[in-house]
């Protein structure tokens, strides 16, 4: 996970962009467990409401299930 967030931009965003990034570049493989909204809320600080919706958003793209 990125060590810090963009106060620029919406931190679920940034969040979807981040597993987005992992998966492309195959630091996180096909069937592979994602961290969980618990462990970004507890890593960033942040709401597991706000993971979520970056997660959530994956799982409608059918990017993640």
């Amino acid at each position: 996970m990125k060590n810090h967030l963009d106060d620029n931009k919406p931190i679920f965003l940034q969040i979807k962009e981040h597993l987005e990034d992992s998966i492309i570049n195959d630091s996180i493989k096909a069937g592979e467990r994602v961290p969980s909204t618990n462990e970004f809320a507890a890593f960033y600080k942040i709401n597991p409401a706000t993971a979520a919706k970056g997660i959530n958003e994956l799982v409608a793209e059918e990017i993640l299930y």
